[in-house]
């Protein structure tokens, strides 16, 4: 697979994630009370877009395959626009709490399952530690939704 694939591939990722930051800076600012979270959230899934675009650098030159059976970058591309037009119902919607960290959750959840930051195989440590490094801040992630949404007492 080409350098230029490579770069559509880790660009598609990045945007992935700075398009959940933007979601996740617009929860902050409508659930203040969970302000802190959210603000937490947004500013990691800032830091994961720019440590995909670490690879870009890392990639030219370097043996690294793609496994297109296990990755869509069509999927990735429809996932972003899915997130921001979950960003526009927050801005202009009245969903709780409890919904909007259930669609927080969700997102962090299917990002796991699809298993797309191991999308590269390659045997360059540094590019496995950024992705080994992505994969398991996800799984944070999830883990700190799931306890605030636990947290919520009925109805909220």
């Amino acid at each position: 697979m080409s350098g230029r694939d490579h770069s559509a591939v880790v660009e598609a990722l990045a945007q992935h994630e700075e398009a959940i930051a933007e979601l996740y800076a617009t929860y902050a600012l409508k659930y203040p009370r969970a302000a802190d979270l959210w603000h937490g959230l947004a500013d990691e899934e800032q830091s994961h877009a720019a440590l995909l675009r670490t690879l870009l650098a890392q990639v030219d030159g370097v043996h690294v395959f793609l496994d297109t059976e296990r990755f869509s970058l069509r999927a990735i591309q429809a996932s972003v626009r899915y997130v921001r037009e979950t960003v526009e119902e927050a801005t202009y919607g009245s969903a709780s709490l409890r919904e909007a960290l259930a669609v927080a959750l969700n997102l962090e959840q299917a990002l796991i399952e699809s298993r797309a930051f191991l999308v590269f195989e390659t045997d360059t440590p540094q590019i496995r530690r950024v992705l080994d490094q992505l994969r398991n801040q996800s799984g944070e992630h999830r883990d700190r939704l799931l306890c605030a949404l636990y947290s919520l007492s009925p109805g909220r």
